[in-house]
């Protein structure tokens, strides 16, 4: 359940997805030594390879791309980064089929997303392969075949599909016609013809089936989502797993033709995507994963965000409300249900804009990342060199002000708080827990039945799909759902069900003080008040609205003053010793930020569920640069050795002393109000 370098030592990959494959060589090269310096050692190239333009085939892929990819991964290469490759996502847009000879029935229009036919449409698969082979056996002007370098760490067969979402329902006609004919052929390999199966159902033909034809109706999504009903459940049940089966086999001829036919090296994920219910189907979805060799999901944590287009712009006259995961808990990204025996990655997440609350990310992801033995995470998105110095859209004006990017983590509040914890994340500071804290299995019966998992994770942010059905998870779980921040939760797939609480969950959950501990003893959390702490021998931090949770935090090596409405202050040791006897420690500060010129004026924002919100109208949105709101903190740290402080620039390099106050073996020292970081040595 986690990776492994080639001499034997365990691997964590702290990751970014990448915009960069389109910038000139230098501004690659550039890149790369930027993400390096702070803790970064994976990045996702999402990339689309079928050859653009008038006349091109479908199997054709574009050798200008193959190229870039090549050149990127050398790059990356070079300053130690790995790559994880993204090839395919169905959405019109990237793949960029307009004024090209594609022959796909029902999709003429080239704007017409492509959901769900990769699993089942030949012409498709036989195109996706094409455009594999293409890339990943071509010689390299930078070093060896794709196939066979091992920068390249990881392959992910597609993104964000399923036949398990609402984008099923979305498939055109002919299409989901071919769908049916293999649902047909399926149940006259299990009943002898469709007629067999309609007799073992005791059913009667739904409207659309063509028994003579061996043709039956898949129903829509929500049917698969919803509570078993004993009139239809018989062929319900019969239906997923066809679906399941469908998916899963995919998965596999796909992992056999780049590990047999084409020889590839690399580790292969097979997707990354949520279901119609996280109850019924999330566990299904996982097991078709397991087909390949890594477990994959995108999930975000967000704001409520409303107005038009807000699915990738902030604009003027938009309304939202800000959101601490602190004092939400449900919204943590890292709340996963893992599969037994592969190693799980999350390949798309951030704090999303225009939140304030997003300082606290790193380090959520840090501590919970380690705690649960997550093995990578991707932060979602680079979309400039280094910093990004204009977060405008500059194509799309509104009123006076311009539309601001919405997924971009190159700022202070994200990025600048990379540095203390993908060191302390990659090597490992914070305990990951021996066991997990609830374990269930699961027969692949229960899984066709739709059965609810013991603790289904809860329904996931996401601004652009959801117009797209996901039914939220049942607010009564056999399990308390603070479980998730306990420790980790697995899932396993066999002959037999067997559901296990192995830790009392009671035991680090106090519901009336709103608290919660890991069963490990170095998280604890204060979700009333929204503030989190973190005590490890060599990384140590609180986060949240630190005067609200009473302004002063004592850990076994770091004292905290602060009253701040809301910061992140972490200390790691630079030498790999513990921070009481380290040489060399990092102060990281963190706060909020927003473009100058920005402005706004109370609104009210209502939620998905319906409920209105005290939050903000955009009046206008700004520009650069980021304004950083202002720190009121002194730190206290237990350590005989250590000497001197230095306030560094954003890029890490000295700027100037800070007084130091020595006790016997406590120092002090008052924070700058304006810098991200702090040396002591």
């Amino acid at each position: 359940m986690s990776f492994e370098r080639g001499d034997g030592r365990p691997i964590r990959f702290w990751g970014v997805g990448s915009s960069a494959l389109k910038r000139f060589p230098a501004d690659m090269g550039s890149h790369a030594r930027f993400l390096a310096k702070r803790g970064v050692n994976m990045v996702r190239i999402h990339v689309s390879l079928p050859a653009r333009g008038a006349g091109a085939g479908i199997n054709d892929a574009d050798p200008v791309k193959i190229e870039r990819i090549q050149r990127f991964v050398a790059t990356l290469k070079s300053e130690g980064i790995y790559t994880t490759l993204s090839p395919y996502w169905p959405h019109a847009e990237f793949l960029g089929r307009k004024d090209m000879a594609w022959s796909l029935e029902g999709y003429a229009d080239p704007e017409r997303d492509l959901w769900g036919l990769l699993f089942f449409n030949p012409t498709l698969q036989e195109a996706y392969k094409s455009w594999m082979r293409a890339l990943l056996m071509a010689p390299s002007p930078y070093g060896l075949p794709l196939k066979d370098e091992p920068a390249l760490a990881v392959i992910q067969l597609q993104n964000e599909d399923s036949l398990f979402f609402g984008t099923l329902d979305k498939v055109a006609a002919p299409q989901r016609a071919r769908l049916e004919r293999l649902f047909g052929r399926w149940l006259i390999q299990r009943y002898g013809s469709a007629a067999g199966a309609l007799e073992a159902w005791g059913q009667r033909p739904r409207a659309g089936d063509s028994p003579a034809k061996s043709k039956m109706t898949v129903a829509p999504i929500f049917a698969l989502a919803k509570e078993a009903q004993p009139a239809d459940d018989l062929r319900l049940v019969d239906e997923t797993r066809f679906l399941a089966e469908l998916q899963h086999d995919f998965y596999r001829e796909m992992t056999s033709y780049l590990r047999e036919e084409l020889g590839c090296r690399q580790l292969i994920n097979a997707g990354n995507w949520k279901t119609a219910s996280p109850e019924r189907l999330d566990d299904l979805e996982r097991w078709t994963y397991t087909a390949a060799d890594v477990i994959a999901r995108n999930r975000y944590a967000g704001s409520e965000h409303h107005g038009p287009n807000r699915g990738y712009r902030i604009d003027a006259g938009h309304v939202f409300a800000d959101r601490s995961v602190l004092l939400d808990p449900g919204f943590l990204p890292l709340s996963v249900r893992q599969p037994v025996g592969h190693p799980f990655i999350v390949t798309e997440s951030s704090w999303t804009d225009p939140n304030r609350y997003q300082a606290e990310g790193p380090l959520l992801v840090n501590a919970f990342g380690s705690l649960v033995g997550l093995d990578g995470f991707y932060w979602f998105d680079m979309r400039s060199v280094g910093w990004m110095e204009d977060p405008r859209r500059l194509q799309w004006k509104v009123g006076t002000s311009y539309a601001l990017h919405k997924w971009s983590v190159a700022t202070p509040q994200a990025l600048g708080q990379f540095p203390a914890n993908a060191l302390a994340f990659r090597r490992g500071d914070v305990a990951t827990a021996t066991r997990p804290v609830v374990y269930e299995r699961r027969s692949l019966r229960s899984l066709w039945q739709r059965r609810p998992s013991l603790l289904p994770e809860t329904a996931s942010f996401d601004p652009n799909r959801e117009a797209v059905a996901q039914t939220r998870a049942s607010p009564v779980r056999p399990v308390d759902p603070h479980a998730f921040l306990v420790g980790p939760v697995w899932v396993g797939f066999g002959e037999a069900d067997e559901r296990i609480q192995i830790v009392d969950i009671d035991a680090y959950v106090d519901p009336e003080r709103r608290r919660v501990r890991s069963v490990t003893g170095q998280i604890s959390w204060d979700y009333g008040e929204g503030v989190m702490t973190v005590d490890a021998p060599r990384f140590q931090a609180v986060s949240g609205f630190l005067s609200r949770g009473g302004g002063r935090y004592q850990l076994s090596t770091l004292g905290v003053e602060s009253d701040d409405h809301y910061a992140a202050i972490a200390a790691v040791s630079l030498d790999d010793q513990p921070l009481v006897e380290a040489d060399r420690i990092l102060i990281q500060l963190g706060t909020s930020a927003r473009p100058t010129g920005w402005s706004t004026r109370p609104g009210r924002v209502k939620t998905k569920d319906g409920r209105e919100v005290v939050g903000y109208e955009i009046v206008e949105t700004g520009g650069p640069p980021l304004r950083v709101e202002a720190l009121n903190a002194s730190i206290s740290l237990v350590n005989a050795s250590i000497r001197e402080a230095w306030v560094l620039d954003p890029n890490g390099y000295a700027v100037a002393p800070l007084d130091v106050e020595r006790s016997g073996e406590t120092l002090r020292v008052r924070l700058p109000d304006d810098a991200l970081y702090v040396l002591l040595d």
